[in-house]
């Protein structure tokens, strides 16, 4: 879940049941500067090492940085990050605007997320610790949300601004 503070902005807090009860395990470090955000993008083994990885933009409306974190040994360890991606606009309700999919059909998952400005959708892979763009695609329009994955996960349908839809596929 993401944690705010008034002082120390936002930080996303891993939970579990401890003895029966609901208790907090990890926290990323908070972003340290009030009224900062962060939105979780995803969750998923995406580096392929048999632990789940949770992907998130900090600060998605400012010129976000996605960021893959792993829980490990009671500590959130960040797996790698990049600059460049915003999956929340400033005042919508809607928070999920990216999706997990398999895009080069290598066995692993990537990540579906707009880019800063939201004019474009980036596919991301995390290979060996480096968060790699294998493809970005321009948007007839501004990306609006939600994206709605496909049930054979083939497909993400992306809302725009101007009421439109568009449909990317996995490449064959």
């Amino acid at each position: 879940m993401v944690q705010s503070s008034l002082e120390k902005g936002s930080a996303l807090a891993v939970f579990g049941l401890r003895a029966g009860r609901l208790q907090a395990i990890a926290r990323t470090p908070w972003i340290g500067t009030a009224h900062r955000w962060l939105n979780p993008a995803g969750i998923a083994d995406y580096d392929g090492d048999g632990v789940p990885e949770v992907a998130l933009v900090r600060t998605p409306h400012i010129g976000g940085t996605l960021q893959f974190w792993q829980l490990h040994d009671g500590s959130m360890l960040t797996k790698g990050e990049l600059y460049g991606f915003s999956n929340h606009a400033i005042g919508s309700r809607i928070q999920n605007l990216s999706a997990t999919l398999d895009w080069n059909r290598d066995g692993l998952p990537d990540l579906m997320l707009p880019e800063t400005g939201r004019q474009s959708i980036a596919i991301v892979s995390l290979r060996h610790g480096e968060v790699v763009v294998l493809t970005s695609i321009p948007m007839p329009d501004t990306v609006l949300g939600p994206m709605t994955t496909s049930e054979d996960g083939t497909s993400v349908t992306i809302p725009l601004a101007g009421g439109e839809e568009v449909t990317l596929s996995v490449p064959e």
